[in-house]
């Protein structure tokens, strides 16, 4: 059966106890450098970039989820982290469809009936498309601007 564990064990409760006081500003400075990140990018087709939150729906900036347009890039995802490692910028991936999920391989394997007969085209692109910029509340101004700086020049090299 799918499923997980998710107890908290008690250090990471102290933790979370003792950070809790910080998280509004911890929030507030994420977002802050993730509208920098938004604005920075704009004008970059080669990526899509994920959408700000509004004030019904704030975004809690957690990651700053960039998608790969290969057809753009000319790269895949794995292309584009390894050409940003040797930028010095860290990335990583943080969404994979369930149905890439050995439970889900081998149910679908079994019940093929499950799926849509086209696959699942939107979950499969974001699965091999979606990486995560550097993003937490010690950054600076600065580090985003490195970031954004090393983007451009291994898109650049491809244009």
């Amino acid at each position: 059966m799918p499923g997980r564990k998710s107890n908290f064990m008690d250090v990471q409760a102290a933790v979370g106890l003792a950070q809790l006081p910080k998280l509004d500003g911890f929030a507030a400075r994420r977002g802050a450098l993730a509208r920098l990140y938004l604005s920075l990018l704009a004008d970059v087709p080669e990526v899509e970039l994920p959408a700000d939150g509004d004030a019904v729906r704030e975004h809690c900036w957690n990651l700053f989820v960039l998608r790969n347009r290969p057809e753009a890039t000319g790269r895949t995802r794995e292309e584009m982290i390894a050409a940003l490692k040797a930028e010095n910028v860290g990335t990583g991936v943080h969404w994979q469809g369930l149905f890439g999920f050995s439970f889900y391989r081998d149910y679908f394997a079994r019940h093929p009936e499950g799926l849509p007969k086209d696959g699942l085209p939107h979950a499969t692109r974001a699965t091999d498309n979606l990486m995560s910029l550097p993003l937490w509340p010690g950054m600076t101004e600065d580090d985003v601007l490195d970031v954004v700086a090393a983007i451009r020049r291994v898109l650049a090299r491809r244009r």
